[in-house]
């Protein structure tokens, strides 16, 4: 098992703080640790959305940045990405990532 880090560890209870069933509603397919974050692996349809979730110390707020993945899990394209996210909106900027502009 892999060692999160206290800004993963954070992030992880903050996003089941808000929506304790996330990995459900979002489909999440994997969580996978990043440098400063977590990465949502989902899948909406047919459809794979890596989601990218980084801490900034700087500016003690959060970045997202989300990817469209082929088959093939080669990065195809960014479809989304989110500078200066409080704690609060992550839960809005996914739904909104995953529902609306992942389509």
């Amino acid at each position: 098992m892999v060692e999160l880090t206290q800004v993963q560890q954070t992030l992880l209870e903050q996003l089941k703080m808000l929506n304790r069933y996330f990995t459900i509603d979002y489909n999440v397919k994997a969580i996978i640790t990043i440098d400063n974050g977590l990465r949502l692996h989902t899948r909406k349809n047919t459809r794979v959305v890596n989601i990218d979730i980084t801490y900034n110390y700087g500016k003690d707020l959060y970045e997202i940045k989300a990817y469209s993945v082929n088959s093939l899990k080669a990065i195809t394209k960014q479809i989304a990405s989110y500078t200066d996210v409080y704690f609060d909106q992550l839960h809005n900027i996914i739904r909104k990532i995953l529902f609306k502009e992942a389509e």
